[in-house]
């Protein structure tokens, strides 16, 4: 068994250019004078214009890349006051050119030849060295000290410390995401097995983001996001994700580069305070449940929406309340607050029906005794009208009714706070009365604080005013399902269904619980029915294709799997049409995970059905988009043999996916499959032998080790393996073939 630690140095690539972009740049900042640096590929003659980003260059950055490639030595443009600089693997092998502006017209004149060539080596070896160091020698990920460097460049652009000029923006909306999960390994070779495993998942999920390995099972993504309402779905995204892969538990703390901003109008103003906010994020995430997310912002609000109303405000309304059999609440907020107190003008009108209190500067509370429903909603309209006629601005009011079924009197004016803060839901200068809708959108606002127990009973007592509303219960069905009692999400989803069975959220939550509960049959089904409401949603298609490839119907699986690669394209879903996706907000932000994943289960169908070169491209698209899926590696090793595109690369493909997970059989024997092509008999046994070792029942295995003992005149072993073949499948016609001949070399 190989060494399961990569601590070799590689060399540069052209990606390496972007991923360690921020350090190259602060690198280059220290060795040389610059106020900007930009690193350009090394094209040959045949490549210019292959790259679509190489047609917008300038001209004269092409030219003296050119220059620089055919001199093998820096170059200067004084005119244009630029200096092109080349990067080095080694002493011969040009890795990238580095194009400098100084800020200073003819500065970089001044400087010698023999100078510019010593800073070219310096920064060439400062680059490999901080590749190296950059990496986890375990997951093969990008390492904890990496993400301080990169946290550090980030805040020092936040606080425009730096000189560093990228001007795309980037800067302004990074954030850290720092995943927890539950390892089981009871020796060292499985962690090393586990943690790989779950890098090379996140890093197949997001793609273009840098992922990083912190050690003892917590994971980092540095995420960039324009609009602050993708963090959540992007978080809850992840969680559903690794929780499909039966990952023990799943903790997802979050922090925001410009969290402080919030508060205090500045950013956070060094990695080690991103680092600790993220921490703590992920430690109040650890007491919310096995799967659970937190984010850092939210531990910074002040006084959350549903706080209770002062003790000494609820008396007085008791008091005025006891003696009525009907009454209606009303919470009124200015929805832009102007001065210290709330307006007069609107209290004296308030007043004139009702009993009014005193909340907070911006609301008021207004008791209207004996008008019910309609009749509150008839005066709050009049109300509202002479309020408009002042010009003074507008006012959203909340309003719940008493008698409510399954509330008491001491309910109501949490009931109306509820209604008000459905009113952010419709906009400013709204009207609401408390619903099953309101309490949807309390209970989601407790799921995504992490409370999953307040959030069950906000949907229950939702069902309890309108036990046919599908986003309750679907909503209701994701939690248990979170809960892992799938049972009782699918009862919950079914009746959704029945509630509208057209329904494409309960659909699709009930196609993954029974998939959860290994009912692969019901779950494609559900899947299927989803499938032709909505044939664009790319999780849904994702999951159907590997199901189809699992029970063998491949045909069916490149049909589903190819319509997911078409959806890359179009991430953008039109809300109003699906309304399913603000209960399960996750579902917006689920395009941009996984495309790795259709390339390779699109590579296993096309390959099983025989289509070898289909299948080799879409393998080698899913290890160009991820490096270490095993998976895809070991069925492209097993192709190239197969095709004769070169043993040597399918031996090498098939011993990186052992570095990645050692643990799999299959592996191991296309390892020995490869080696008895090359004629390596003695390898090809040992590799065999190992696979058997983790699998005594592989039939394929055991088939090749009995033709490698018959060739190596070892007729005993070859007997022995064909009866073990025989113990696991009597009908097998090749063994029982085999057997018979070694009896008869045995008697002659």
């Amino acid at each position: 068994m190989s060494f399961p630690f990569n601590m070799s140095e590689e060399k540069l690539t052209n990606s390496d250019f972007a991923r360690f972009e921020f350090q190259f740049i602060s690198s280059a900042l220290e060795l040389l004078p610059c106020n900007t640096v930009h690193f350009l590929p090394v094209l040959t003659d045949a490549d210019d214009g292959a790259l679509p980003e190489n047609n917008s260059l300038p001209e004269v950055w092409k030219a003296g890349r050119k220059m620089v490639t055919s001199q093998l030595k820096p170059v200067m443009d004084p005119d244009k006051d630029l200096l092109f600089l080349p990067i080095w693997n080694g002493l011969t092998d040009l890795a990238a050119v580095a194009v400098m502006s100084a800020g200073s017209k003819g500065l970089y004149a001044d400087f010698s030849a023999e100078w510019l060539v010593e800073r070219s080596r310096l920064l060439s070896r400062e680059y490999r060295r901080i590749k190296h160091w950059a990496y986890d020698s375990v997951s093969g990920l990008l390492n904890g000290a990496h993400l301080r460097s990169e946290l550090d460049v980030l805040t020092r652009l936040y606080n425009h410390d730096s000189q560093l000029v990228l001007g795309d923006g980037r800067s302004e909306s990074w954030h850290l995401f720092l995943i927890e999960v539950g390892l089981r390994a009871s020796d060292a070779d499985q962690m090393v097995q586990a943690v790989s495993g779950i890098g090379a998942y996140l890093d197949s999920l997001v793609g273009g983001a840098s992922v990083y390995h912190l050690g003892v099972g917590v994971f980092g993504i540095l995420w960039n996001c324009q609009d602050s309402m993708e963090i959540p779905k992007f978080g809850y995204a992840l969680l559903r994700k690794l929780k499909r892969q039966k990952i023990a538990k799943v903790h997802i703390g979050v922090a925001s580069l410009f969290g402080e901003a919030l508060t205090t109008g500045t950013p956070l103003d060094n990695a080690d305070k991103v680092l600790s906010e993220g921490w703590g994020a992920l430690s109040t995430a650890r007491e919310r449940g096995v799967y659970a997310m937190c984010l850092a912002e939210d531990l910074k609000q002040g006084d959350h929406p549903f706080a209770p109303l002062p003790s000494e405000l609820l008396a007085q309304l008791k008091k005025r309340w006891r003696s009525l059999n009907q009454f209606s609440l009303a919470v009124i907020e200015q929805d832009i607050r102007i001065g210290e107190c709330f307006p007069l003008r609107v209290k004296s009108l308030a007043g004139e029906a009702g009993l009014l209190f005193d909340l907070d500067a911006g609301r008021v509370v207004v008791l209207l005794p004996d008008l019910f429903d309609e009749q509150a909603e008839e005066w709050i309209a009049s109300m509202q009208a002479k309020v408009a006629a002042l010009g003074i601005g507008s006012f959203s009011i909340g309003i719940a009714s008493y008698p409510c079924p399954g509330f008491h009197k001491n309910h109501i004016p949490m009931n109306a706070l509820k209604a008000l803060v459905h009113t952010n839901f419709l906009g400013a200068g709204t009207v609401t009365m408390f619903s099953g809708v309101s309490l949807n959108i309390s209970g989601d606002y407790y799921y995504n604080e992490g409370d999953l127990v307040k959030a069950i009973q906000e949907y229950r007592l939702g069902l309890n005013l309108d036990p046919e509303n599908s986003n309750l219960l679907n909503s209701l069905g994701v939690i248990y399902a979170q809960l892992n009692n799938h049972k009782k999400a699918i009862s919950v989803f079914e009746k959704a269904t029945v509630v509208q069975p057209k329904d494409f959220m309960a659909l699709v939550n009930l196609g993954f619980a029974f998939q959860a509960l290994g009912d692969t049959e019901s779950a494609i089904r559900n899947f299927e029915k989803a499938n032709k409401i909505n044939g664009s949603y790319f999780d849904l298609l994702l999951q159907l294709g590997q199901l189809y490839c699992q029970e063998r119907k491949f045909q069916r699986a490149v049909k589903v799997l190819l319509q997911a690669e078409k959806t890359f394209s179009n991430s953008s879903l039109n809300v109003d049409k699906t309304p399913w996706e603000r209960c399960e907000p996750w579902l917006h932000a689920e395009n941009g995970l996984g495309h790795g994943l259709v390339y390779r289960y699109l590579g296993e169908a096309f390959k099983a059905l025989g289509k070898n070169t289909e299948a080799m491209t879409y393998l080698q698209r899913a290890v160009r988009y991820n490096s270490r899926d095993a998976n895809a590696l070991n069925m492209l090793a097993e192709l190239y043999i197969k095709e004769s595109q070169g043993a040597d690369i399918a031996l090498s493909l098939c011993e990186q996916a052992i570095d990645i997970d050692g643990s799999c059989d299959s592996y191991w024997f296309i390892k020995g499959y490869i080696l008895h092509t090359r004629q390596a008999m003695c390898d090809a046994r040992l590799a065999l032998l190992h696979c058997l070792d983790l699998n005594k029942k592989n039939l394929d295995a055991l088939i090749l080790l009995a033709k490698i003992y018959q060739k190596e005149k070892n007729l005993p072993q070859a007997r022995k393996t064909c009866l073990r073949i025989l113990r696991l499948d009597g009908t097998n016609k090749w063994a029982a073939k085999a057997l018979k001949q070694l009896n008869q070399q045995n008697l002659n």
